[in-house]
């Protein structure tokens, strides 16, 4: 396992409650088990092999050698004592159709590594941030450019940071992972208000849709440098690393 995927873990809060969406074969799930220890880590997959031309380049599409079902029977098999105990919890669906069933604001970690794809990508962070409690972790995977799901990881993962300058901070940039941090002040709380309620993939698509700003005609605006994090853009565009799906 490459040692920048590892290293995100360091972050995550032992002994804490997490969920990975995109569990896959379940490797890094072990690690998270062994180094974090959670008291509930919930694995949320579709483990679905999908007719779908935009996946044909991934390890579940239709064309896979991976067969998925089996997967997600071998993995039950594995984590049987965990999930007798309560410790590992199986959520098979795509994200919007499972998150409802943790609480929000409940979680100190979220590993994303589902879809890579844009859409996808922004409904799992949008749905882990309702999730996370403040001064929780979201993680990012394959935050790079080039292979078969192209910007749509980055372009997620910057949109989100733009949405939420107030609220979020990009606390580790390392080759191809990025983890984000809820901050835990007054104004997290505020923000987490206003944050829409997603019932299933439409609504999300619509609330992300970008609104045009309302502004009067002649209204003079004011000069100012924009708020929120500066990127090292180098560490988040300009470095070349080997990709996991």
């Amino acid at each position: 396992m490459k040692r920048t995927r590892a290293s995100v873990l360091e972050l995550f809060k032992e002994r804490g409650r997490g969920a990975e969406i995109g569990v896959f074969a379940g490797n890094f799930t072990k690690r998270i088990l062994r180094q974090v220890n959670p008291t509930k880590l919930y694995l949320i997959d579709p483990w679905v092999n999908f007719d779908d031309p935009g996946l044909e380049k991934s390890w579940y599409g239709k064309e896979s050698k991976y067969d998925m079902e089996q997967m997600y029977q071998d993995l039950t098999e594995q984590f049987s004592r965990r999930a007798a105990n309560g410790q590992v919890e199986f959520l098979r669906g795509k994200t919007a159709d499972m998150m409802h069933h943790i609480e929000d604001n409940s979680l100190d970690f979220v590993y994303v590594d589902g879809d890579h794809r844009y859409d996808a990508v922004k409904i799992d962070i949008e749905m882990a941030y309702q999730k996370v409690k403040p001064g929780g972790h979201i993680a990012v995977d394959d935050h790079v450019l080039g292979y078969w799901w192209e910007d749509g990881v980055v372009r997620a993962v910057n949109e989100f940071v733009g949405r939420y300058p107030r609220d979020i901070s990009i606390v580790a940039c390392d080759e191809n992972q990025v983890v984000l941090q809820r901050h835990t002040t007054d104004i997290a709380n505020g923000l987490t208000d206003d944050a829409p309620d997603f019932e299933d993939i439409e609504t999300v698509a619509e609330a992300l849709m970008p609104q045009e700003p309302q502004i009067a005609a002649n209204t003079a605006l004011p000069e100012e440098k924009p708020q929120g994090l500066v990127l090292r853009m180098s560490s988040l565009f300009g470095r070349s690393s080997t990709a996991e799906v």
